[in-house]
């Protein structure tokens, strides 16, 4: 082959690089390789070819007088010299067959000569590569262009290599050799280019660890993060089985997972199928096809191989995470190095974002239990101002007391105190002749005015009964004294009731003081705390002897009180119970109580 048939191989190389870079591999500032044509005024002078990393191979040409002169050198020798020592060469006819493999084709490949010629060249392709990569491949050829690019092919024993790849039509039209590729092994460049993808994908993850969010978004993403790395030979689909005792993964965060797999893979026990093997193993488990090992079939499932990949913190089952990779797929040391050590990261964030939600949880519970015992205590308080408003006085004072001695009824006693009984005159009468809500606001209106003064006077309502209110005074002072102050109230009531036009309502009062027992009376589940004894019986008599809106003591308050009270005449009266009459007098009126 002489001159015209050298340039026009040349050419076909300086057409389509010049003196540009063909694609360089990611990461790389260098080019893969950079061929440049040198003409003088008798032709081609030399070529210059730099190769990744950056030597260059200068071959000199000679003219067709020199090669007829006898000279050694030829110049498409010298170009075949390079190619077969640096570059992977390969040609196939018209329909893609392979026709030619150079030693280092055939030692990158993994496959012989003999194995390889006469194949589709795609006996090297990657099942990973998109095939509208080659389909823009054969367009290109077929127009009569190269095409250049980066290109992932896999070797006869399922390891991948990288080549980047010139592809061009055969200047020599009568050749039938239809297409030469020539490539470039740069699968350390791309290994290289990796390890710094697998970095950055570690480092994103543990970035966003640190972030809000929540283990569920947090699952997703990472996802995301791991289907988008190139290198790594995954079927877009994927996701965790985390664990959640007892022995048992259940399924979490997933992705392109049908609904078949989901409800069949819902739960899964350690030491069934994939997951709960590689949960019971705590290691890495690969398989390239579905095989016995695989005990889930949901429906519709194609083949395909697993990558199961446990994950553990201190020695501490977390959950597993499953990749499906192409059925075929030859497992990759790079590939489960990576995993094991994102097993490890994932494991120790997945344990952090579990105790956070814990944690998160908690406080939520707490909130709740807060407002829980909020409204709780709101209700108490209502209940107690119910209570307190039904209860007597002394009840709901002595009570905190008894739950501090844990005791469960207050103490019977006998102690001595006052008595005054209260009751409606005529109250038959006006309720015949009355609606019940008037009869209830008329006594309340009367009532309300009477506890008022009662309790300002350290007293307490025993108890109301009907038109008649019983109370009970620690001391003798303070019962007469609320008598007086009643009565009084109860005469402006009616003063007002007048003006109103309003019928004036008559009450009568007894007041009496003495020893009596104060006790528990009544069932297991209904009690009162209630006094009894003969000067509770008095008083009530004294109130039946009374003249409406007056008050009646006995004749021994009286003589108590002395010069603390201003009372009329002393008179007897018979009283039920007594063989004897009694001595009584009308109150009416209470000095201040005497200091001292």
């Amino acid at each position: 082959m002489g001159w015209q048939a050298c340039r026009r191989t040349v050419q076909a190389f300086v057409l389509f690089v010049g003196h540009k870079c063909v694609q360089a591999v990611p990461g790389r500032r260098r080019p893969i390789f950079l061929l440049a044509a040198y003409k003088s005024d008798t032709g081609l002078s030399a070529i210059d070819l730099t190769v990744c990393p950056g030597w260059r191979i200068s071959v000199p040409m000679i003219s067709d007088s020199d090669s007829a002169a006898g000279s050694q050198l030829s110049p498409l020798q010298g170009i075949q010299d390079i190619l077969d020592d640096h570059f992977l060469v390969s040609k196939t006819d018209a329909k893609g067959r392979i026709t030619f493999a150079n030693d280092i084709f055939c030692q990158i490949s993994k496959y012989t000569p003999a194995e390889l010629i006469g194949q589709p060249h795609n006996i090297v392709r990657h099942p990973d590569m998109p095939r509208e990569v080659f389909r823009d491949v054969w367009d290109s050829l077929k127009a009569g262009r190269s095409w250049q690019g980066l290109i992932k092919n896999r070797a006869k024993d399922g390891s991948i290599y990288w080549v980047q790849a010139l592809i061009y039509p055969n200047p020599d039209v009568d050749s039938p050799d239809k297409y030469i590729s020539v490539r470039v092994d740069v699968t350390q460049a791309m290994h290289d280019h990796a390890e710094v993808e697998s970095n950055e994908a570690l480092h994103w993850i543990m970035k966003l660890g640190t972030a809000s969010m929540s283990l569920e978004a947090f699952l997703r993403q990472c996802l995301d993060i791991i289907m988008a790395l190139p290198w790594l030979s995954l079927v877009d689909r994927g996701g965790f089985m985390l664990d959640r005792g007892e022995g048992v993964l259940r399924i979490s965060s997933t992705r392109n997972c049908g609904e078949s797999l989901l409800e069949t893979c819902a739960t899964v026990a350690y030491g069934h199928c994939l997951c709960g093997q590689a949960a019971e193993k705590r290691e890495i488990l690969f398989k390239d096809h579905v095989d016995d090992d695989h005990h889930n079939h949901p429906a519709g499932m194609q083949p395909h191989g697993h990558y199961n990949v446990p994950l553990i913190y201190e020695n501490r089952l977390i959950g597993v995470l499953f990749l499906y990779v192409e059925h075929g797929h030859k497992r990759q040391r790079r590939e489960s190095v990576f995993l094991e050590r994102l097993g490890q990261l994932l494991a120790t964030i997945i344990i952090q974002k579990q105790a956070e939600e814990e944690l998160s949880n908690a406080m939520i519970q707490l909130r709740q239990s807060n407002v829980d015992i909020q409204m709780q205590l709101s209700r108490i308080e209502i209940l107690q101002e119910m209570v307190k408003q039904y209860t007597p006085r002394r009840v709901w004072e002595a009570a905190p007391n008894a739950l501090r001695n844990r005791v469960r009824e207050l103490p019977s006693e006998k102690v001595k105190l006052g008595f005054l009984f209260c009751d409606m005159q005529g109250f038959t009468h006006y309720s015949e002749n009355h609606s019940p809500s008037e009869i209830i606001d008329t006594l309340n209106e009367f009532f309300d005015e009477a506890v008022h003064y009662v309790q300002d006077c350290n007293g307490d309502v025993e108890r109301f009964m009907g038109d008649a209110f019983f109370a009970v005074f620690e001391n003798t002072h303070d019962g007469a004294r609320a008598a007086v102050k009643v009565l009084q109230a109860f005469r402006e009531v009616n003063h007002k009731r007048k003006a109103a036009g309003r019928q004036s309502i008559s009450f009568r009062m007894g007041y009496h003081a003495g020893e009596v027992i104060r006790g528990n009376v009544g069932g297991r589940t209904r009690k009162e705390y209630s006094v009894m004894g003969d000067a509770v019986n008095i008083a009530a008599r004294l109130e039946s002897a009374c003249e409406p809106d007056r008050i009646l003591i006995s004749k021994e308050v009286a003589d108590e009180l002395q010069d603390q009270i201003r009372t009329g005449q002393p008179f007897a009266i018979d009283v039920k119970g007594k063989d004897l009459s009694i001595d009584v007098c009308y109150l009416k009126a209470v000095r201040s109580k005497a200091v001292g």
